[in-house]
């Protein structure tokens, strides 16, 4: 009787639960963890992270929550400073641990650096232009969960946050926590078999958005924007040149952003031009969609 009593107990309290995140892909991981859990999400669906802005009920909506697990996205910077300030909620930061990679523009660094050379004789104009570029290229790269290993660290976090504010229902958690850690081992193994023999290594993508997966995987990624905006005529060049010399074998859009760039240098290079989401709901096949897109264009 005793032990029923308690079962139900734990089943009202999971179900009462309530948690605030900014983008899908946590949503993913907390419905893995606690899947009885609500969880509202800052962030809409194929909305840009960049200009979205949450309305009042939405903000509302959130100061009910019981914990509020931050990712480091844009988004973030201002609208969590006014929730912190308006209400209670705990805010967590599920991306603690995570080494930041610097967002990758070597392509363009080339091109600057022989701008640079063109005109060293000018010596005004080079410190003016080092200024610029470091300007230009400053800031790390929030896509952390594009990587596997990554998101095993935010589920760890996550995992610890809520065992701490839900501790009946720890070995539940814990459990549940082991099973997504398999899965996503498995699923590294999976990438690693279809990437491995791929002979381009490079993919050129709208949005900056798969550096960490580049990274794991031993690949390329040459971006159509910098700083949050398209490149230049002559660093375009220079991506369709990349394109042209098989370099790159793939054009990523996604749907949250614009995919000019991508159009122009598909007519130029004939490379095919594939949707990959960095906010997909199913983001763990997302991975696989791509890993797979990549095995069968880049041989």
């Amino acid at each position: 009787m005793k032990k029923l009593l308690a079962l139900s107990l734990a089943a009202i309290s999971l179900s009462a639960s309530k948690i605030g995140v900014s983008i899908g892909v946590q949503e993913q991981i907390i419905k893995e963890l606690m899947p009885d859990a609500k969880v509202i999400t800052l962030l809409p669906k194929g909305q840009d992270p960049h200009t979205y802005e949450p309305k009042p009920k939405d903000m509302m909506e959130f100061s009910r929550a019981d914990l509020y697990f931050s990712i480091g996205v844009e988004i973030e910077e201002i609208w969590l400073k006014k929730l912190a300030e308006n209400t209670k909620i705990k805010i967590i930061a599920s991306d603690k641990g995570i080494k930041k990679i610097p967002y990758s523009h070597e392509e363009l660094e080339e091109h600057e650096h022989e701008h640079k050379h063109e005109h060293k004789h000018d010596e005004h104009h080079d410190e003016h232009h080092d200024e610029h570029h470091h300007h230009e290229h400053s800031g790390d790269d929030v896509h952390i969960w594009t990587s596997i290993k990554n998101l095993k660290i935010i589920a760890s976090n996550i995992t610890k946050a809520l065992i701490e504010k839900y501790p009946e229902q720890k070995n539940q958690i814990q459990s549940n926590f082991y099973k997504y850690e398999g899965k996503l081992k498995l699923l590294d193994q999976r990438l690693k078999n279809l990437l491995t023999g791929s002979k381009i290594k490079g993919f050129i993508s709208s949005h900056p958005s798969w550096g960490y997966f580049a990274k794991d995987y031993h690949l390329k990624e040459y971006t159509l924007e910098l700083d949050g905006k398209e490149i230049k005529p002559k660093q375009l060049a220079k991506i369709i040149k990349i394109a042209k010399d098989k370099k790159a074998c793939l054009i990523l859009k996604a749907p949250q952003f614009s995919d000019n760039l991508a159009k122009t240098i598909q007519k130029e290079s004939a490379l095919n031009i594939v949707s990959v989401d960095p906010l997909a709901d199913e983001f763990l096949q997302e991975l696989l969609k791509f890993a797979t897109l990549i095995h069968n264009n880049c041989n």
